[in-house]
């Protein structure tokens, strides 16, 4: 039970991490065809 919980916040801290990254990329695109 706590292995579900404990891969189910894993799973949130990393989708967060992806949408960071994006978010940075898509910063870091747009600047350059800016």
């Amino acid at each position: 039970m706590k292995e579900a919980i404990r891969r189910k916040q894993a799973r949130a801290v990393f989708r967060e991490r992806v949408k960071d990254i994006a978010e940075d990329l898509n910063l870091s695109i747009s600047r350059l065809y800016v």
